[in-house]
């Protein structure tokens, strides 16, 4: 819940910070000329934001789950060559190599988590770069930012919450 809110204060704070910008094109060279940018629902580049930033969440909670279905994946293939190669241990009179278990669980969650952790990170700059290509207006490209940001704050809130009510989190 305050998380939701102050995020969507974040989100108050872009849209002031790009009106003071662009209101001072002197000294922010980048945004002289930009003109008004509006978050209307008439803007097909806000709509296309707001629907990419509803999908995102989900497309990489979908890559990180596949990620720990691999690196879970590596360590049964790891405890069933303990088992093979080390008879004793289901007996009880040889130890596991715990350490060699948690060595291949560490990298092969490192490795899987690459492009889940990339996500957050390049998604924006693909959603502001294609509609500056695309539109070739910062206003509209900006735009469509923050509709995506927006999108994604509110998506990720009711997720949250809905998980809080039904025990998942």
């Amino acid at each position: 819940g305050s998380a939701g809110l102050g995020a969507l204060v974040l989100f108050a704070a872009y849209a002031n910070d790009l009106s003071y910008f662009a209101a001072n094109g002197d000294t922010y060279p980048y945004f002289k000329d930009i003109g008004e940018i509006s978050f209307s629902l008439a803007n097909p580049y806000v709509v296309a934001g707001l629907l990419f930033g509803g999908l995102i969440p989900y497309l990489f909670g979908g890559i990180a789950m596949t990620a720990v279905g691999k690196a879970a994946s590596a360590i049964v293939e790891e405890v069933r060559r303990q088992f093979r190669e080390k008879p004793g241990i289901m007996a009880g009179t040889e130890k596991p190599d715990y350490g060699r278990a948690v060595d291949l669980l560490t990298k092969a969650a490192i490795r899987e988590m690459v492009i889940p952790s990339l996500l957050p990170v390049l998604a924006p700059l693909v959603v502001y770069f294609g509609v500056l290509l695309i539109s070739g207006s910062k206003a509209f490209a900006f735009a469509a930012l923050g509709a995506y940001l927006l999108a994604v704050i509110m998506n990720r809130v009711l997720v949250a919450i809905c998980m809080t009510l039904v025990g998942s989190s």
